[in-house]
């Protein structure tokens, strides 16, 4: 086996073992939430464990339904023929609010959300409504899991020279200069210690749609600090 070979190997296999944990580790929340609605009487007592149990479900539910629609996603975006579609996205506030408020309120954060947009109105970006909902839950989605509970997300969303400028900002962990430039896929950094979900495929799927679709990324992070990821999307 040559070492491209090998190399294509590797990756194949890491993938494999990283979708194998991330699909196990909702599935056996699933199973457990089911069991005990199924066999503890108190959840049927308490309108609190139920719901306790009912919000595991629903957490894992949708973990699950990430995982694979990103892994999907990932692989459809290598295709040469990937088809970027000239539509029109309104709504745009309301999509970000939406989604900053149903993360935060799974991570049981809801005062750690802050948002600043600086219009009033909605100006449609150039982008499918499944793309950009991608991008932003991704983005969210890191802010808050590499930031602890009581810590700040703040959310940004405004316009300048012909884009929709979204930003994400956390203090947490944050990343050394040399992790922000080996983002890839399946690439996680200290997972082990950190015990961080997914895999891995958040920020190259929001890179890559945002190059599809003619726009920039930028992030800025300093270790122990903090990460404030910035996503242009042209207008329509």
């Amino acid at each position: 086996m040559n070492i491209q070979n090998q190399s294509e190997f590797d990756s194949r296999h890491d993938l494999f073992l990283h979708a194998a944990h991330e699909l196990n580790t909702p599935l056996t929340s699933l199973v457990m939430a089911t069991f005990l609605l199924k066999n503890d009487k108190s959840n049927f007592e308490s309108r609190q464990k139920f719901l306790n149990s009912v919000n595991v479900i629903e957490r894992s539910c949708d973990r699950l339904q990430r995982t694979i629609n990103n892994v999907i996603l990932y692989h459809r975006l290598q295709q040469p023929n990937f088809p970027v579609y000239d539509q029109k996205l309104v709504e745009v506030l309301f999509l970000i609010r939406e989604c900053a408020e149903k993360i935060s309120n799974q991570q049981g954060r809801t005062g750690d959300v802050v948002f600043n947009f600086s219009l009033d109105s909605d100006v449609a970006l150039l982008i499918p409504r499944e793309y950009f909902m991608v991008m932003i839950n991704e983005l969210i989605h890191n802010a808050f899991s590499f930031s602890e509970v009581g810590s700040k997300v703040l959310i940004n969303y405004s316009l300048s020279n012909n884009f929709g400028i979204f930003s994400v900002t956390d203090f947490g962990i944050g990343m050394e200069k040399e992790e922000v430039s080996a983002i890839g896929a399946y690439t996680q950094f200290n997972r082990g210690i950190l015990e961080q979900q997914g895999l891995g495929l958040g920020l190259t799927l929001v890179k890559q749609l945002t190059d599809k679709h003619f726009g920039e990324l930028k992030i800025t992070s300093s270790k122990g600090k903090g990460t404030s990821v910035q996503l242009c999307i042209p207008l329509y």
